[in-house]
């Protein structure tokens, strides 16, 4: 990767994400979450439950510390 002169490279960096890329990986990780969590209850599968449902509870608390001005 080149720099740009006189920019250093922890700005350039910062340019290329943003919050957005963050917020929408955790309504990716809800939505997956969500689905593996009814397939593990369909297949009687305790780990994909267990999975399922501790990425849905992080992705919920993520989004909501997004929205609230934390992170």
């Amino acid at each position: 990767m080149r720099y740009r002169i006189g920019e250093p490279p922890e700005q350039q960096l910062m340019l290329q994400f943003d919050g957005g890329v963050f917020v929408m990986a955790a309504v990716l990780g809800l939505v997956f979450g969500i689905i593996l969590t009814g397939l593990g209850i369909k297949g009687r599968q305790l780990w994909l439950r267990v999975w399922g449902s501790g990425l849905v509870l992080a992705s919920i608390v993520f989004i909501a510390a997004a929205v609230g001005g934390v992170i």
